[in-house]
Parts: structure tokens; C-alpha cells; sequence
């Protein structure tokens, strides 16, 4: 959806160099200072060990590890 949104925009700049973003387009990227997040490996386990201690805690026996 961003990059749908992102090249409508730039496609609009080009006719018209002062158009703005959609409202759509500043909702999906929180205010325009969308930023993606970079996760280490160190982070990604911890991550991964909270959940499946959460998904324990939370009664479900189905789950599989």
C-alpha cells in the first residue's frame, strides 16, 4: 500500500512539483517519518523467547516450539 501511495505521489510531483502526500499516504507512514526498523540477531531471540514464554503463560497447549 505504501509503495501504490508513494508512486502516485511521485507521479503527481511530476505534473505538479508542489502537490502533497494523500492523507492516506501520511497515515501509513506515521506523519511522513516512516522509518523501517533494523533488528540485530541478538534482538530477534529475545524477541522470539518473549513470545513463546507469553504463548505458555497464556494457556496455549497447542502451540508448538
Amino acid at each position: 500500500m505504501i509503495a501504490y501511495e508513494s508512486r502516485n505521489l511521485m507521479r503527481n510531483q511530476m505534473n505538479t512539483p508542489d502537490s502533497k502526500p494523500s492523507m492516506r499516504f501520511e497515515y501509513l507512514t506515521h506523519g511522513l517519518s516512516y522509518q523501517p526498523k533494523l533488528y540485530t540477531a541478538r534482538v530477534l531471540k529475545e524477541l522470539g523467547r518473549r513470545t513463546t514464554e507469553a504463548l505458555r503463560l497464556g494457556g496455549a497447549d497447542d502451540y508448538q516450539i
